[in-house]
């Protein structure tokens, strides 16, 4: 029988390495969907700005999970492991995608302002969720006017992408820099939370489930079980994309892969290799050699 989360993750990789190795600086989606129903957790090394308009939907960000409602407006940083939930496929599942790297968002930004500056706040005290009607309306006219960019074929339509994207920039901070205490919780089992902050905490060692299971007080079989369900990934693959997660950030300072493979636990450099292939279908070399020739 085919695994549909599988399906989707494939595709899904697929595509985020073709955006790699194309050199792009952002890519634009505008989506609906009828059948979509799952992706597994994964991150990547650029901004996802994700506003949704319709479906039944749940966006896991890092420690918790965050019920969306209509026209929220998402903004997943880089290097951050997230997965979406669709609980009913049969609910048009609509959403505007923006994939844009942080150079890019540099490179649109001047002396005196900075765009990433809020955002890069923003992301840090763990907020990851716009909810507000009249920042989502203006939102709504300038994905708008990205998706009539993206069907048309006009000179200089390159220059009118990156003055659309920096008015987007320019509305995002605005409003953060006016509604600084803004913050949405996530929901999420307490036991699972502190689970994560262990594997978080001890990253760099050998973690065993039955040193997690005796850490949170529950048996290794219940605690998997509930981990499975609650994360959508098992223990050991969620362990797996944390130190891959924090690898990819050591290769982009050029770290040797002996180094990485040491302070992300893999212990030797063969087995981080087997690991980060088998998830990225690349070497580590190779997507040290593609960011290097994005700088």
């Amino acid at each position: 029988m085919e695994n549909k989360g599988e399906k989707v993750r494939d595709s899904l990789e697929s595509v985020e390495k073709a955006f790699l190795e194309e050199e792009e600086d952002f890519r634009f989606y505008n989506e609906d969907d009828s059948k979509f129903r799952f992706v597994n957790l994964h991150e990547h090394n650029f901004y996802e700005l994700f506003f949704y308009m319709s479906g039944s939907v749940d966006y896991v960000i890092e420690q918790g999970v965050f019920p969306l409602k209509d026209f929220d407006f998402v903004i997943v940083p880089p290097h951050c492991l997230h997965q979406l939930i669709v609980h009913d496929e049969n609910a048009p599942y609509k959403r505007n995608v923006l994939w844009i790297y942080p150079r890019f968002v540099k490179k649109m930004s001047s002396e005196k302002t900075n765009l990433l500056a809020a955002v890069e706040a923003f992301n840090k005290n763990g907020n990851y969720i716009i909810r507000d009607l009249d920042f989502a309306f203006e939102l709504k006219k300038l994905a708008e006017k990205i998706d009539a960019i993206e069907k048309g074929d006009a000179f200089g339509r390159d220059l009118l992408y990156e003055n659309a994207f920096r008015e987007i920039f320019i509305l995002i901070n605005r409003y953060l820099e006016k509604h600084q205490d803004v913050r949405f919780r996530p929901n999420g089992n307490p036991v699972i939370l502190q689970a994560i902050h262990y594997i978080e905490g001890h990253i760099a060692e050998k973690i065993a489930i039955k040193d997690l299971s005796s850490h949170v007080g529950l048996n290794e079989y219940y605690l998997s079980h509930l981990f499975k369900k609650e994360v959508g990934s098992t223990i050991h693959q969620y362990i797996n994309k944390k130190r891959l997660n924090i690898a990819k950030g050591y290769l982009d300072e050029r770290m040797p892969l002996k180094d990485i493979a040491a302070k992300t636990g893999f212990g030797d450099v063969s087995h981080f290799i087997q690991v980060f292939k088998k998830e990225y279908a690349i070497t580590p070399k190779k997507y040290m050699s593609l960011l290097g020739k994005m700088k």
